[in-house]
């Protein structure tokens, strides 16, 4: 009875720990400056995670990034950071994409704090991602402060 307890335990917990978050990426990929430039002193990026990425529909509370340089203890003051579902799977120019006319919804704005490898970002507005086409992840950087302890970052994030 104890064993089967203990099983049955560690399978809801699989389970239950499986539903909590989506790993896009891998550990030998490094991206250097993406989603926010340390040494910039404004500035913006974009990335696009396909729904073979992200799976099946979900209301998505926080986002995490693992930055492979472990900054110790830098904050980015003034970061937003909006969301859009798009068709789109790859980039059709590097244009500023204007988030605020071009219906993406501001899912953060504050500072952000990094700190060793995986940091974690609670959203202030949850977005509800529709399971069927990419997700559009715009960061932009008002911070106005050089720092280069945060460069580079293992192209991972947790949704």
């Amino acid at each position: 009875m104890k064993r089967h307890l203990i099983f049955i335990t560690l399978l809801l917990s699989t389970i239950f720990l499986n539903a909590l978050y989506v790993e896009i990426g891998a550990e030998d990929t490094t991206t250097y400056d993406t989603p926010v430039c340390g040494v910039c002193d404004y500035g913006w990026s974009q990335s696009i995670y396909r729904q073979d990425e992200i799976g099946e529909s979900k209301v998505i509370y926080q986002i995490a990034y693992n930055v492979s340089n472990n900054p110790s203890f830098y904050t980015f003051m003034n970061q937003k950071i909006y969301m859009k579902t798009i068709v789109d799977t790859i980039f059709d120019n590097s244009n500023y994409p204007a988030p605020e006319s071009s219906g993406y919804d501001l899912v953060f704005e504050g500072n952000i704090a990094f700190n060793g490898n995986w940091n974690n970002i609670t959203l202030d507005t949850p977005y509800t991602y529709d399971g069927i086409h990419s997700l559009s992840i715009i960061w932009v950087n008002e911070d106005g402060h050089f720092n280069g302890a945060v460069r580079y970052f293992i192209i991972k994030i947790l949704i």
